[in-house]
């Protein structure tokens, strides 16, 4: 009986042979090559979606461009090329002649320049090779879940700003010529606030009436117009706004968070002639830029057309 238990003892203290170990290698690198597929391939539909959506950005600030430039008709193979988050651009306009002589059509195209694509492409193949040699090792699993991490925070990221500009878009699309009153004070110069004096306890602040705030019906007791203002608070643009268009004595404003990790935020006015960092009192400009030095994707500057003074006198001027 004891020598039963000892040669019992001893087989199980052998362990795996060199074809157990090398078939579970060979099963372990086949789920790995596959994991890392899917890994591989989330990756790089981010990056394209990320390519997508800051061209687009490039592509919009060029076209509100061609509309506040006077030339007529518009130059064709226009080029030329613009930092935007953190990577550069190249831009190529097209003009298109329309059934309408006093129309045109313009395409804009929008491409990474060929040395940001050259090193685009030199990380992938250092990816590759890294992904090969973790093979060798268990923590690939490790490395896979790390991806899929921060592929969910870019994803978020990026989401985040197109839901922010979109709403900065629509407000500034719809501003209007109405100055606003703040805890029962008399009007405010001017339509557009940018000192911290007017309108927020921010410096870094902008901050106007607009038009459009859904109210069917008439169902709820205010304005279809709401006073809007976007601030910097903590690294954190916010979106700040009133119930009622004159703010009454004591009365809190909703406060939106909309982008975070952002070190500053600047503004700039188009007057019909240049950009410009100041604007004159009761005017209105042609556009408004605003831009954002984030932490992630260094500055962001976008570009939306306001109906101010110079752009109507710009249509009297073409009827």
């Amino acid at each position: 009986m004891t020598a039963h238990v000892n040669c019992l003892v001893k087989r199980l203290q052998k362990g795996f042979t060199l074809l157990e170990v090398m078939l579970a290698m060979a099963v372990f690198s086949i789920a790995g090559i596959a994991i890392l597929g899917t890994a591989d391939t989330n990756a790089r539909n981010l990056g394209y979606l990320e390519s997508k959506i800051v061209a687009n950005w490039v592509a919009s600030n060029q076209l509100v461009e061609v509309t506040l430039d006077n030339t007529w008709p518009p130059k064709d193979n226009k080029k030329g090329k613009v930092e935007l988050a953190g990577q550069e651009w190249l831009w190529q306009q097209k003009v298109l002649k329309t059934t309408d002589k006093d129309m045109r059509g313009i395409v804009m195209e929008v491409r990474l320049n060929e040395k940001e694509t050259s090193a685009l492409s030199s990380f992938l193949i250092a990816i590759a090779i890294f992904a090969v040699i973790s093979m060798a090792s268990f923590s690939i699993f490790e490395t896979v879940l790390n991806s899929d991490t921060v592929t969910k925070e870019r994803t978020d990221r990026i989401n985040e700003l197109q839901r922010g500009f979109l709403m900065i878009e629509r407000d500034m699309l719809q501003i209007a010529r109405r100055s606003i009153r703040l805890n029962g004070e008399a009007p405010q110069t001017g339509f557009l606030h940018t000192d911290h004096d007017s309108y927020s306890s921010s410096e870094q602040a902008i901050a106007f009436v607009r038009h459009g705030w859904t109210n069917p019906g008439l169902l709820l007791p205010r304005s279809d117009m709401q006073s809007v203002a976007y601030q910097l608070n903590d690294k954190l643009l916010e979106r700040v706004h009133f119930n009622f268009v004159d703010a009454v004595l004591g009365e809190e404003p909703k406060v939106r968070p909309l982008i975070s990790q952002v070190e500053k935020l600047d503004f700039e006015f188009y007057d019909g002639k240049k950009w410009q960092k100041t604007l004159q009192e009761n005017t209105l400009p042609m556009a408004i830029a605003i831009e954002l030095d984030t932490t992630d994707y260094g500055i962001i500057r976008r570009q939306f057309l306001v109906a101010g003074d110079g752009l109507q006198e710009k249509e009297v001027d073409r009827d």
